[in-house]
């Protein structure tokens, strides 16, 4: 007669990578990256703490302070991590750039405005350009309002 031994199993799922939402038809290279967080935030329902956790790199030094209080300058690629942009949006890092005034015009960071401009008919549409943040332009390029 054999002894049975009684044996434990733990089970053990696998890790399920986080995924977020997002519609490959909102991206259209001309969008800004205030444009395309907006609408991440929005599909996901998340708010600017949760999108700057994502987003913000933690070698930025600035992580901890931009979660708290979410200010940063959407001018430039600062401290934004381009790998988990990319990968969320879905596009390729050099799309990402475009999404910044300051990575398709460069030396324009003192003719670009540090706060938000749009165009109405623009933001109705769910549209935003980092066109609409120069200083210059007076009227959007497309609806051609002020």
């Amino acid at each position: 007669m054999s002894k049975r031994s009684a044996r434990i199993i733990v089970d053990v799922p696998e890790p399920i990578e986080l995924e977020w939402c997002w519609r490959d038809d909102w991206v259209t290279g001309w969008a800004s990256i205030y444009g395309l967080l907006s609408k991440f935030a929005k599909l996901n329902a998340i708010p600017a703490s949760e999108v700057a956790k994502l987003f913000v790199s933690s070698t930025s030094g600035r992580k901890t302070a931009i979660v708290r209080t979410p200010d940063v300058d959407l001018r430039t690629v600062g401290p934004f991590d381009l790998l988990k942009l990319s990968k969320a949006f879905r596009i390729d890092r050099k799309q990402v750039l475009k999404a910044f005034v300051g990575e398709v015009f460069p030396n324009s960071q003192r003719k670009a405005l540090p706060y938000l401009k749009w165009c109405l008919d623009c933001i109705q549409e769910g549209f935003h350009s980092p066109i609409h943040q120069l200083e210059f332009i007076s009227a959007c390029p497309i609806h051609g309002s002020r």
